[in-house]
């Protein structure tokens, strides 16, 4: 089992209770966001200009964390790497270190 995984997985649960067809999805709208995300030619990653946000879960299970670093090291805006002990979903399960992180950043470039 994975770090924080009954964490993890109860938030995917409690999605599709809420929501039973959150799986069912067009390939033409995950096409689109693993351009935006993944892709190492995106016009997203490679052209952003604003102050950027980076949050990086040490314990993701879909992407390691050297693909966090890569983003945040392609970015060529002011920019700032925030690094959490978390899963993929700790934006939800913790959500106030999150916030706390976002809060301070707008604040400060707002």
């Amino acid at each position: 089992m994975s770090y924080r995984h009954e964490e993890d997985n109860a938030h995917y649960k409690k999605l599709e209770a809420k929501y039973p067809n959150i799986w069912k999805t067009s390939s033409k709208l995950l096409a689109v966001l693993m351009e935006i995300f993944i892709a190492k030619d995106s016009t997203a990653r490679n052209c952003v200009a604003m102050p950027t946000l980076v949050f990086k879960v040490l314990h993701d299970r879909y992407m390691p964390p050297e693909h966090f670093d890569d983003y945040f090291h392609s970015l060529t805006c002011k920019k700032k790497l925030v690094e959490i002990n978390g899963v993929h979903n700790s934006y939800y399960i913790d959500a106030d270190e999150f916030c706390e992180h976002a809060y301070e950043w707008f604040a400060a470039h707002s």
